[in-house]
């Protein structure tokens, strides 16, 4: 059953336009692995960074990612050099002229993302489908960026692209049928399960998980419950396949906290507010993930790799190997980075 706001079913789609061509903006985690499954899918791809030297560290990622896949035996070594072949690094936007199909992946930054839209209106081609992969900010403000709002829909992949099955399909109140029904069916060509969702904050999945790892997060701040038996309580009691601070660890707490302040933002709601402790945590951690991956030579790691901020709970020994700064009274996890670099 449906009414006349909910979205369609894919039946009631329509037919959508041709996709031979996808670009792919960014250079992050998500970029990589978003270019990976369509280049597995047979679409020829460009991926294009800040600069050419970011499109081929990006594109070197997607090679190591491929490797894996072939040591494990999911793929041969001949469809990973197809695959290769397929992705196009570019350290220019310019290269999404004769593109079908523009994604963006770039930091979830409203902002940021309004100038990259209004970029791709002046480069990609009429026709050209334009899609976001925001996880909470609004798609129609990406739209109004535009000449073009009909073009515009959001196509929100999950991280990690290449193994989620989930892409939430977010189309506005001037998205075009036929785009609909297009981006629909390029879904189910890279063998992702495709929903339709309103153009509200958060969608589907962000709007019913972050209540629950916000109130996650509260009850370690009023210390009602250590983080590990939290994690374990989900698991063996409520089925879930990772507790809420193993998630945040994968999201990563920067973009948790980004989406957490839009939905808080967005509905007003007093439980949606992020802890007070929450933004100085981060600060904390991302300095202190800078000061572990030094000492473990590991000059290139993010601050995010600290996701959660590796919080221990109160009174479990702490590695010798930690920075000697604490994230309120909980000093960081070094499992979190991998080895300890001090035995």
């Amino acid at each position: 059953m449906r009414d006349a706001l909910t979205p369609l079913a894919s039946a009631e789609a329509g037919t959508g336009r041709e996709i031979a061509s996808v670009g792919v903006a960014g250079s992050g985690t998500m970029a990589s692995g978003i270019a990976e499954v369509f280049a597995k899918a047979g679409y020829a791809v460009v991926l294009a960074a800040r600069s050419q030297e970011k499109a081929d560290t990006a594109k070197a990622r997607i090679a190591k990612s491929l490797a894996r896949s072939v040591d494990k035996g999911r793929m041969t070594g001949e469809a990973r050099d197809q695959t290769l072949a397929l992705i196009t690094p570019a350290g220019s936007l310019d290269a999404f002229a004769e593109v079908d199909l523009a994604v963006e992946a770039v930091a979830e930054d409203l902002a940021v993302k309004q100038e990259l839209f209004a970029r791709l209106d002046k480069i990609c081609k009429p026709g050209a489908v334009l899609a976001t992969t925001t996880s909470s900010l609004p798609v129609i403000a990406c739209a109004r960026a535009t000449t073009r709002p009909q073009d515009v829909i959001g196509m929100h992949f999950f991280n990690p692209a290449p193994a989620m099955k989930l892409v939430e399909i977010v189309r506005t109140v001037l998205t075009g049928d036929d785009v609909h029904a297009t981006v629909r069916e390029v879904t189910a060509k890279i063998r992702k399960h495709p929903v339709d969702c309103g153009d509200r904050a958060g969608f589907i999945v962000n709007a019913l998980l972050f209540p629950y790892l916000n109130n996650a997060i509260k009850m370690v701040q009023e210390h009602y419950a250590t983080l590990d038996d939290i994690d374990a309580a989900m698991k063996l009691g409520g089925g879930y396949p990772m507790g809420p601070f193993e998630l945040l660890d994968v999201v990563g707490l920067d973009v948790s906290l980004a989406i957490e302040q839009v939905l808080h933002r967005e509905f007003r709601d007093p439980g949606l507010a992020p802890p007070r402790s929450w933004s100085t945590w981060w600060r904390r951690a991302a300095s202190a993930a800078r000061r572990v991956a030094a000492s473990a030579n590991m000059p290139d790691a993010e601050p995010r790799t600290a996701g959660w901020g590796g919080l221990l709970s109160p009174g479990h020994p702490r590695c010798p190997g930690a920075p000697p700064p604490h994230l309120g009274t909980f000093p960081l996890r070094c499992s979190t980075f991998g080895p300890c670099p001090r035995p």
